[in-house]
């Protein structure tokens, strides 16, 4: 499924951001990930097939930013 939606930042009023989101076979949100202008942006969630979270990777303009934090099934911080 692909979703998107006109950028609300200010700096770049023409930008196009667009998040997609992958699923398992069983339906479940296996991961989403927003682009902006054809580059990675924003926070990439993974999730177990549980829902629970697994990943976030911050990137900005295509690249990493900031640290990774992974999950345990629990919830808790790895």
């Amino acid at each position: 499924m692909l979703i998107q939606r006109k950028a609300s930042s200010k700096d770049e009023p023409n930008s196009r951001v667009t998040t997609k989101r992958f699923y398992y076979k069983s339906k479940a949100l296996m991961k989403e990930v927003s682009y902006l202008n054809g580059k990675k942006h924003g926070t990439e969630k993974w999730y177990y097939e549980s829902g629970a979270l697994e990943y976030e990777i911050a990137y900005a303009n295509g690249k990493e930013h900031g640290t990774k934090k992974r999950y345990y099934r629990s919830g808790a911080l790895e």
